[in-house]
């Protein structure tokens, strides 16, 4: 009986071992954000420290395929014109869709904010984006305030709870984010493993 209870234990002890190395703890604080600026095909970096605005940065993990992400493609343009004191940046992590569609697509939508290609999905990697669209808000000083999904449906519009809105509404007035992270609605994020 204690030869039984004893294996188990040990092979309880080597599963949870190995269950928490596959996890990635995303990171909590970013400084930068590197990559090809699909506007002009150059590298480029925005500072996401001391960057100049007075309350933080928005990523938003898009996809130039999903329908999910492609719905919400007029309240992305509404938001950043609500909050002007955020600095925006649209990144596109997904290595199932080619350049040149990727390039046609964000052509096409006229985001009023750069849209980041993101080689390698080295940032969707480094902070676990899951699906799109997915949002992170950082402040001023690179440290992640909000991650998760922009709204609560799929299709925007659609009894649709904004929290990427309600984030930012708390951020602007001062108050603490009352909400921290959420599920995404969405396609899941292609990206290339590391």
């Amino acid at each position: 009986m204690m030869k039984g209870s004893l294996f188990f234990v040990a092979f309880m002890l080597i599963i949870s071992i190995s269950a928490m190395a596959s996890v990635t703890i995303p990171v909590t604080k970013l400084s930068k954000i590197a990559g090809v600026n699909l506007a002009s095909g150059n590298e480029q970096e925005w500072a996401i420290e001391n960057n100049n605005t007075n309350s933080g940065t928005v990523l938003l993990f898009l996809s130039a395929a999903c329908p999910c992400s492609n719905s919400h493609v007029p309240y992305f343009i509404e938001v950043a014109k609500k909050f002007p004191k955020f600095q925006f940046l649209a990144i596109h992590s997904n290595i199932n869709e080619g350049a040149k569609e990727t390039k046609e697509y964000f052509d096409q939508i006229k985001l009023p904010f750069a849209v980041v290609q993101d080689n390698h999905s080295r940032l969707a990697n480094q902070i676990n984006a899951t699906n799109t669209p997915f949002a992170l808000v950082l402040s001023n000083k690179g440290e992640v305030l909000y991650r998760g999904g922009v709204s609560n449906s799929k299709q925007y519009g659609q009894k649709v709870h904004l929290y990427l809105e309600a984030v930012l509404k708390d951020l602007e007035a001062g108050r603490e984010i009352k909400i921290k992270e959420r599920p995404v609605a969405g396609c899941q994020l292609q990206r290339e493993k590391i």
